[in-house]
């Protein structure tokens, strides 16, 4: 039934089919109060609801008794404010795309959230989520890395276009993580090697934040992978210190890298502020085998 122009009149009544295990109304016109007799329903457990013009303002679980409801997706139905706890019987939720500004809490059964899209500063403690697997909060306005501490069994977490600061976050804890997105952030410092520790990590996003140092060849492996928008070294190249005011970087052709500098003359002091990536190929002296940068710090 999804797709459709329906009257929200067309839903009444619905609470009467005690056989209904699933149930599709996403992508139609429906208005009004959000139907919550179809949590009457004992034997539902598919319930899809998204992109609708419900006024869902203040959405409750009240006198729920869809105890065998699995899946609930209720993306872009304008729901605003606190979005409560919800059932232990869930463990796909999405509730993207709506105005959110707080979630009570996450039930320890819960596997998938997907809260993409509102206007959260905050998660709420994911310490007893202990069954989370996929974690998708991008587009919220979160200040703070969410503490993933006890989600062993966590394969997915994105939380790209938020307002988070400080340092790569430590992912030892989460040794099943096979995609990472923490793009369009305000992080900082180096990649850590600790990072290598994730044996199945397939898809790195850190684009878009303010990571610094070079990128190691276990890193650029990855089956999807952006560093845009950083101070990275893309290159594992040779670099030393060769007195307290010089940097000395040795480039073979066709590596290239991005430092953090205020000119683009060697020879000349430096200060802090454009970034300026270089090759050997644009030094006319590709033909060599490799190339010395001094820098003057």
């Amino acid at each position: 039934m999804s797709g459709n122009n329906g009257s929200p009149d067309g839903l009444k009544g619905i609470d009467s089919l005690k056989a209904l295990q699933s149930l599709n109304l996403s992508n139609n016109a429906f208005t009004g109060p959000f139907p919550a007799d179809l949590f009457k329903l004992s034997t539902l457990e598919y319930l899809y609801m998204s992109n609708n013009n419900f006024n869902a303002a203040a959405f409750s679980f009240a006198n729920n008794q869809a105890t065998n409801l699995k899946v609930l997706s209720i993306s872009n139905i304008n729901i605003t404010g606190t979005f409560p706890a919800q059932p232990g019987s869930i463990i796909d939720l999405d509730i993207s795309y709506n105005s959110i500004n707080t979630i009570t809490s996450i039930s320890n059964t819960l596997q998938r959230l997907n809260c993409t899209g509102n206007n959260l500063s905050a998660l709420p403690s994911l310490t007893l989520a202990t069954s989370l697997e996929e974690l998708y909060a991008g587009y919220n306005n979160l200040t703070t890395m969410p503490n993933i501490s006890t989600l062993s069994k966590l394969k997915a977490f994105h939380v790209p276009n938020n307002q988070i600061t400080g340092l790569f976050p430590d992912f030892t804890a989460n040794p099943k993580l096979k995609s990472i997105d923490i793009s369009g952030n305000r992080l900082r410092g180096k990649i850590p090697s600790s990072l290598e520790t994730l044996s199945e990590l397939l898809e790195l996003n850190i684009a878009n934040n303010q990571f610094v140092g070079p990128v190691s060849n276990w890193v650029k492996q990855r089956h999807s992978l952006r560093l845009d928008g950083n101070f990275l070294l893309q290159t594992e190249v040779a670099q030393k210190s060769v007195s307290p005011d010089v940097l000395s970087l040795i480039l073979r052709p066709g590596e290239t890298v991005s430092l953090t500098l205020g000119s683009t003359t060697p020879g000349y002091s430096y200060v802090s502020g454009t970034v300026w990536t270089m090759s050997p190929y644009d030094t006319a002296v590709a033909a060599v085998s490799q190339v010395r940068f001094n820098f003057y710090i």
